[in-house]
């Protein structure tokens, strides 16, 4: 039946997620969320941590894209000096935009990883492709009603997470 939302590994940030782990699960490329996973909303732009762990990605030849729901400004503004593939407004979970980005990358979706703080967008999305799944904590909580009613409903999942899987260090 498939994995549904729950993620092949569990991280507190994405600093923990090494080129070095990716590639030993056989991971080629890696499909990013950006609000909440790589900066809080309203951050248009990469920090220096950020960019230097994209970087890091990159040198050890792993190919980079976006995979966000947000608007097109913010992910081209954040994309802005990496030039990866990214598609916003990408409803996902759907299954189109992680697909896009593997074709874009050349790569089947067993050989890309997909990181993101939401199980019900980012991890469904991933696993409903048969792509490897890792949620990270998300930066900080957010303050609008949706976005609390959603966490409440990943609460039991993460808390299973936590007592069934090990942390990946």
């Amino acid at each position: 039946m498939g994995k549904g939302l729950f993620p092949d590994c569990y991280f507190h940030s994405i600093y923990d997620i090494t080129p070095e782990f990716l590639k030993g699960k056989g991971i080629r490329g890696v499909i990013l969320d950006i609000d909440n996973t790589l900066v809080f909303y309203g951050v248009y732009r990469p920090t220096a941590r950020n960019t230097a762990w994209l970087n890091g990605l990159t040198q050890a030849g792993l190919a980079v894209a976006f995979v966000s729901n947000g608007r097109q400004q913010r992910v081209e503004e954040y994309n802005r000096d990496f030039g990866f593939y990214f598609s916003f407004r990408s409803g996902k979970p759907k299954k189109a935009g992680f697909l896009k980005a593997a074709q874009a990358m050349n790569l089947a979706p067993c050989q890309i990883a997909v990181v993101g703080d939401q199980i019900y967008t980012d991890i469904l999305g991933g696993n409903r492709v048969g792509m490897f799944t890792c949620l990270v904590q998300p930066i900080k909580p957010e303050p609008w009603l949706r976005f609390r009613l959603k966490r409440a409903l990943e609460r039991p999942v993460v808390r299973r997470l936590k007592h069934t899987k090990e942390e990946t260090p």
